[in-house]
């Protein structure tokens, strides 16, 4: 009998041992935060923009971006006003890549000439976003944070 209640103190032990050392471990991983890449190509496949994610912010990049760090040359979206999001529109001519927004301010860091941004500077319904979003032969990418 006393070995058994010994036993069941050791298992309940080595399970609370086990969840602290869980929540540790994610307490860790959640304060450094992690760079996500995300590699989007023209229709062709000769040119590529990498989407890095890290630590909350969007950052664009021309060509096939690696790097755990932010890179030199960028687009990043700023996240204000009534979603605190972004959606863009990629889309690629002559080997340049065009993110085409409806709304929004952006950040531009550094000189790609092969990574642009345009925002529709109307009021009200933007028609060509809406007909590059609806469009369905792959020319044009929908890209947002939500």
């Amino acid at each position: 009998m006393q070995t058994d209640i010994n036993m069941m103190k050791k298992v309940v032990l080595g399970l609370l041992v086990f969840v602290f050392l869980f929540a540790v471990l994610m307490f860790v991983i959640n304060i450094f935060p992690s760079y996500e890449h995300t590699y989007l190509k023209s229709q062709d496949g000769k040119n590529i923009v990498t989407r890095l994610d890290y630590d909350g912010k969007t950052y664009f990049t021309y060509g096939k971006y690696d790097a755990d760090a932010i890179p030199e040359n960028y687009i990043k979206p700023e996240f204000s006003g009534f979603s605190s999001g972004f959606e863009v529109i990629l889309y690629f001519e002559n080997d340049t890549a065009y993110l085409y927004a409806h709304y929004g301010q952006f950040t531009q860091k550094g000189v790609e000439k092969r990574l642009k941004v345009k925002v529709y500077d109307g009021y009200g319904n933007d028609p060509i976003f809406n007909d590059m979003k609806n469009d369905n032969t792959g020319k044009y990418l929908v890209i947002s944070n939500y």
